[in-house]
C-alpha cells in the first residue's frame, strides 16, 4: 500500500511540474479574435507581426486575420459581426459613418499618405499628369485623396486628370504595363516592382499630404462590449510597432510571409520606408483627421464619433509604452 503511494505521489509530482513548465498561452485558453486587412502593402505590417511573431498570444489571443479587399466589402463584413476590427484606411470609416455606420478608430499607425506616383516613361513631373488617366485602388480612399491634396499644393486643376478605379497593386501594375492608364500611385513593396521594370517615380506624396490613413476600426458596439479583449489587442499591435523599427528580422519574416518578397535589399528598403512612417504611439492625428474629413465637407465636431482614443490614453496610464522604452 506504501508503494502505491509513493508511486501515485511520484507521478502527482511529475504532472505538476509539466504544468508549471507549460508556457502562459497554453495554461489558460487563448481567446479568439478575428481581424482583416486591406491588401498586401506594407501599411498591413504591424498586424502581420503581431500574428508572425506571436504577440498575439503573448497578450491571451488567437488572432485571425484575414485579407478583404475594397472599402464596401470590408465595412460590410465588420458590421456583421464576422469580424471584431478591421485594419483599413480611414476614409473607408469616414465614408460609411457619414452614411450611418456606426464605426470609430481606436488607433492609426499611418498619419499621412505614403503613395509614390508611377508613370510612363515619357512623362517626367506631375504638371504632365494634366489630361492623362490615373489609376487609383478605389474611390473615396487615401489614394485618390492623397492625389487630390497634392494636386493643391502643386497648385494644379484636379478635374483635369482622369481617374480608373482598378483595385489592388497587381491590376494598377498591368493597366501601366499595357498604356491603358498613363499613372498610377504605388507603395512599398509594388514600388520597388515598378521601378525594376523602368517606370519612374515622378511624385512621393508623403511631404503633401497629411491624411489620417491605415487605422485599427472596430464598432462602436464592438467597443462597448469587448473593451479588456481590444486593449489586450493594442498592447500587441503597439508591440508589432516597436519590432519593426527595433528588430529588422521580424518585420522580414512578416514581409516574406505576406507579400511574397524575398529578396533582401528590397525587404530591408520597405520596412525602412515603413518604419520611419509608422507611428510609435498610435494616435490619430488632428492635422491629418481634419484634412481628410474636410475633403468630405464635414468639420471635426461633426466626425468626433468616429475616433476614439481612450484605450490608447488606459495603455499610457498604466506605463505601457514606458515599459517598451518608447
Amino acid at each position: 500500500m506504501r508503494k502505491s503511494m509513493r508511486h501515485l505521489l511520484s507521478a502527482v509530482i511529475i504532472v505538476g511540474c509539466f504544468v508549471v513548465a507549460l508556457p502562459k498561452q497554453t495554461q489558460a485558453q487563448l481567446t479568439k479574435l478575428r481581424a482583416s486587412f486591406a491588401g498586401t502593402t506594407g501599411y498591413h505590417l504591424p498586424i502581420w507581426v503581431q500574428k508572425q511573431e506571436g504577440l498575439d498570444k503573448k497578450y491571451g489571443l488567437d488572432l485571425e486575420i484575414l485579407l478583404i479587399a475594397g472599402g464596401a466589402r470590408i465595412i460590410q463584413t465588420l458590421l456583421s459581426g464576422e469580424l471584431l476590427l478591421t485594419h483599413s484606411g480611414a476614409s473607408t470609416v469616414a465614408r460609411a459613418g457619414i452614411a450611418g455606420a456606426d464605426l470609430t478608430m481606436i488607433a492609426t499607425v499611418m498619419n499621412q499618405v505614403n503613395w509614390k506616383i508611377v508613370a510612363r516613361k515619357e512623362i517626367r513631373e506631375v504638371k504632365d499628369l494634366l489630361g492623362k488617366k490615373i489609376a487609383i485602388a478605389s474611390r473615396g480612399g487615401s489614394s485618390e485623396l492623397g492625389l487630390q491634396l497634392a494636386f493643391k499644393k502643386w497648385n494644379l486643376d484636379f478635374s483635369r486628370v482622369t481617374l480608373l478605379s482598378l483595385g489592388p497593386s497587381p491590376t494598377r501594375m498591368a493597366a501601366l504595363r499595357e498604356g491603358v492608364v498613363d499613372a498610377t500611385v504605388f507603395a512599398y513593396p509594388e514600388l520597388l516592382i515598378a521601378s525594376k521594370e523602368g517606370f519612374p517615380v515622378i511624385a512621393d506624396l508623403r511631404p503633401y499630404a497629411d491624411l489620417t490613413d491605415t487605422s485599427v476600426v472596430v464598432t462602436r458596439a464592438g467597443l462597448d462590449k469587448q473593451r479588456p479583449l481590444l486593449k489586450r489587442f493594442l498592447q500587441g499591435y503597439v508591440e508589432a510597432i516597436a519590432r519593426i523599427k527595433r528588430n529588422p528580422e521580424s518585420a522580414y519574416r512578416a514581409l516574406s510571409r505576406y507579400t511574397g518578397v524575398s529578396d533582401a535589399a528590397a525587404l530591408e528598403e520597405t520596412r525602412k520606408f515603413y518604419a520611419d512612417s509608422f507611428t510609435s504611439i498610435p494616435r490619430t492625428e488632428m492635422n491629418g483627421w481634419c484634412n481628410l474629413i474636410a475633403t468630405l465637407g464635414k468639420s471635426e465636431a461633426e466626425m468626433a464619433r468616429f475616433v476614439d482614443m481612450s484605450l490608447l490614453d488606459e495603455i499610457q496610464k498604466d506605463g505601457f509604452f514606458e515599459r517598451l522604452g518608447k
